[in-house]
Formats: C-alpha cells, sequence, structure tokens
C-alpha cells in the first residue's frame, strides 16, 4: 500500500469512529476489501474536496454489507480485519452513483419550472442499508410529485460524511447544480466547544454559496444511541434559538419516530446501573444488563444475533431507519418542505 493511501485509510479509520456504528470501518478501508472481498469500496478522496472523501463517481451495483443489529465499534473492528467477528446478521444493499458522486442516475439539465431540491447528509441520507428507491431522497420526490408540485430530489449523502464537507460540496459543486432548496440533512457533532453554532455557520455557507433556501433536519435518535439520547432535545432547542429568527425550519425527526413506535419492537430502557431490553407488544422484559454508564453491553448484541425476530422498529441498527422508518422520514420532511415550494 502506498504512503498517501496509508494516511488516508488512518484518515477514514479516524471519522469512522466517530460515525454512528464505525460506517467508514465497516466498508470503506482498502484493507477491508482486500482481506475479506464483502463490500466494494465505495468512496475516495475527492480533489475538490481537499480529498476528504466522497462517493466515488460512475458505481454500478456496488456491493455493500452492513450489519442488521446495534453493534460496537470493537465489533466492527473485528469484522474490518478477518479476525474474530461477531457480526454475522448482516443486510447488503447495492449502489450506484452518477459522475458527480451522487447516488443515483446522472443529473440532467434542470427543467424550467421543476424545483430542484438536493438533501444532503450523511448515512441517512445516502440510505445507509437500504435499496435506492427506499432512500428518503427518492420517496421525497415521490411524495411532493403526489402532492402536485414539480420537483427533482438529488442525493448527495454520503456515509460518515462530516459537517465541514458538506460546506465545502456546497461551495464547489453545489452552484452548478443552481438547487432551488437544500434539505440539510444531519445532527451537530458531538465534539467542538460550540458544536451548534458550527453546524449553522456551516449550513449558512452552504446557503450563501448556493443562493438556496434552506431546511434542516435533524435525523432520528434511536433508543440504542446512548449520547444521541441524551442530546438530542437539546440539540433541537439550539438550532432552533440560532435559526428560527431567519426562517429555517428545523424538523426533529425524534419524537416522530417515537410515536410511531409505540407498542412495536423492542426499545433499550436506561435506569441508573442496569439497561432492559423491552418487547413493547407484550410488555416482556428480554434482557436485563448492569450498566457502566458508558456502553451498551455485549449481551444486548449477542440477543439481537442470536434472534433475527428481536428488532427495533422502524430501525435496522442504532441508528439507521429500515425501509418503513425511511417512509415515515420522508413524509415529515415533505410536510416541512412543501410550503417553500412554488405552487
Amino acid at each position: 500500500m502506498s504512503n498517501r493511501l496509508a494516511l488516508w485509510a488512518v484518515r477514514l479509520t479516524a471519522i469512522g469512529l466517530m460515525a454512528a456504528g464505525g460506517i467508514y470501518a465497516w466498508t470503506v478501508t482498502q484493507e477491508r476489501a482486500e482481506l475479506s472481498g464483502i463490500s466494494d469500496v465505495i468512496v475516495a478522496p475527492d480533489p475538490n474536496l481537499n480529498n476528504m472523501p466522497w462517493l466515488k463517481p460512475n458505481l454500478d451495483g456496488a456491493k455493500v454489507v452492513v450489519p442488521d443489529r446495534p453493534h460496537g465499534l470493537d465489533e466492527v473492528q473485528a469484522q474490518r480485519t478477518g479476525e474474530g467477528s461477531t457480526i454475522h446478521r448482516t443486510r447488503t444493499y447495492r449502489l450506484r452513483t452518477n459522475s458527480l458522486g451522487l447516488r443515483g442516475p446522472e443529473v440532467e439539465k434542470k427543467i424550467t419550472g421543476t424545483a430542484r431540491i438536493i438533501a444532503i447528509g450523511d448515512s441517512v441520507t445516502h440510505g445507509w442499508g437500504v435499496s435506492e428507491d427506499e432512500s428518503y431522497p427518492v420517496q421525497l420526490e415521490a411524495m411532493l410529485e403526489a402532492r402536485g408540485k414539480s420537483v427533482e430530489v438529488l442525493n448527495a449523502g454520503v456515509p460518515a460524511n462530516n459537517v465541514p464537507v458538506m460546506r465545502d460540496w456546497c461551495r464547489t459543486v453545489g452552484p452548478s447544480l443552481a438547487p432551488d432548496l437544500i434539505v440539510w440533512t444531519r445532527r451537530p457533532p458531538h465534539y467542538g466547544p460550540a458544536p451548534a453554532e458550527d453546524f449553522v455557520r456551516s449550513m449558512r455557507a452552504c446557503a450563501q454559496a448556493t443562493k438556496a433556501k434552506m431546511v434542516v433536519v435533524l435525523p432520528p435518535i434511536s433508543t440504542f444511541d446512548l449520547r444521541g439520547q441524551q442530546s438530542w432535545k437539546d440539540e433541537e432547542r439550539a438550532l432552533k434559538k440560532l435559526l428560527t429568527a431567519e426562517g429555517v425550519p428545523v424538523v426533529e425527526l425524534t419524537p416522530h419516530f417515537q410515536e410511531a413506535q409505540e407498542g412495536r419492537g423492542v426499545v433499550l430502557e436506561i435506569a441508573p446501573g442496569k439497561v432492559t431490553v423491552v418487547d413493547q407488544r407484550s410488555g416482556a422484559v428480554l434482557l436485563e444488563e448492569a450498566f457502566n454508564n458508558q456502553d451498551i453491553p455485549r449481551s444486548v448484541y449477542q440477543l439481537f444475533e442470536a434472534d433475527a425476530d428481536v428488532r427495533e422498529a422502524l430501525f435496522f441498527d442504532q441508528g439507521h431507519p429500515d425501509a418503513e422508518g425511511f417512509e415515515l422520514f420522508a413524509r415529515v420532511v415533505a410536510d416541512a418542505v412543501a410550503p417553500l415550494l412554488p405552487q
């Protein structure tokens, strides 16, 4: 491996450690592709983005295999190296990209009278783990058209994409696409002295570069996302405080998912010193385990691994919606976006 590729692999691993589930560690390091042959390499350094990763252009049916249950970073790292893997419950999806490295078909010349929407974000926008047609940008386009809107929705979602890369893509590639509206779909990062303020500055830079209207969408938080469960309400409040005066809608998906999950699937409940996995349909406790207030016990992952029927409704792991979840996701976003489009 060349020094440059080795440096890039290290960079990707570092980014992956900050991403939900260590996405990059799962699918895109060159070492893992060579060792396991399970997933194709789907990202590459993009010279337009200071060689930060973006989806490889012109992929045609690339195979991506991902965990189909909650999982720890140590499990992902073991799977990457091919040694001691405990993840056997997986799902596969196929990926095509166009010449711009966007998931979906080639972007055609903009049609007069058709609003162009760009959904930009990370793995949730990308549609991690689901087919192209099940991803939220495709479903959003169909739902808006069903409401009589003439739109096209482009998918600029990249697994583990970070906010500075989203901003830089808006500056370098976004203007050439002349979007009318951008759906900025990501949660603020959990690092830095002022993550909400940095998030908003990048969003504003995207709006300035593209001259597009903006909508901020905060993806839903799974009950198995410990950090997210602690922070999502504060994130929503902080962003609404910063953006309401500017007229930028902030759409928080978590309450919508919580309501739709009631009485369905399993959830992780946290109490002092313990975690419990509860079947919401029957009320049965499937597992109760001591909790160190930091990491989900391995026994929780083993419960999912042992029984494919153990699932959290609307999610397939601890952060990514399934096809049904993305349908709900698109419907809520459509409600926010439709009033901003021409009649």
